[in-house]
């Protein structure tokens, strides 16, 4: 976990760095509020993730914590995705969309599914499970997931 100091550190530099990412995430459990809102800033940074980090943080997907499980469903849409790694972060997404008590995770994997190219069965199963949930937002972000990949 990384102190307030280094996150301030991070966000005013502007530039995180890929070692920096999976300490981020495990920030995010903090029950300290001021922390947790400057790493959520240094996290909003990050435009793209390479694929050797993907895996490791598609397991955060299905964290107890709702912050880390929400922001590793965000950055695995980040990642430049390759074949290889396709099915794995889906499954992981496909997995939070389903199980994680949180629909702001669900959210947020659903949304990171409709970043793929080709959803794995696994994937649209877990998506059209969720196609009537009793969240509005979430229902419009699994059809867009759907359709997007039906299209």
């Amino acid at each position: 976990m990384l102190s307030l100091q280094q996150v301030k550190t991070l966000v005013s530099s502007g530039n995180v760095e890929e070692q920096e990412v999976l300490a981020l995430l495990q920030t995010m459990a903090s029950e300290d509020e001021e922390l947790c809102a400057w790493t959520d800033d240094a996290l909003q940074q990050i435009d793209s993730i390479s694929p050797h980090l993907a895996g490791e943080i598609a397991v955060f997907c299905m964290d107890r914590c709702s912050s880390i499980a929400l922001w590793a469903c965000k950055l695995v849409a980040r990642v430049k995705q390759q074949e290889a790694e396709s099915d794995l972060l889906q499954t992981s997404l496909a997995i939070a969309l389903a199980q994680h008590s949180s629909v702001s995770v669900q959210q947020s994997a659903a949304a990171a599914l409709a970043t793929f190219e080709g959803l794995t069965d696994q994937s649209r199963h877990a998506l059209q499970s969720k196609i009537d949930a009793p969240d509005p937002r979430l229902r419009r972000l699994v059809r867009r997931a759907l359709e997007r990949r039906a299209a």
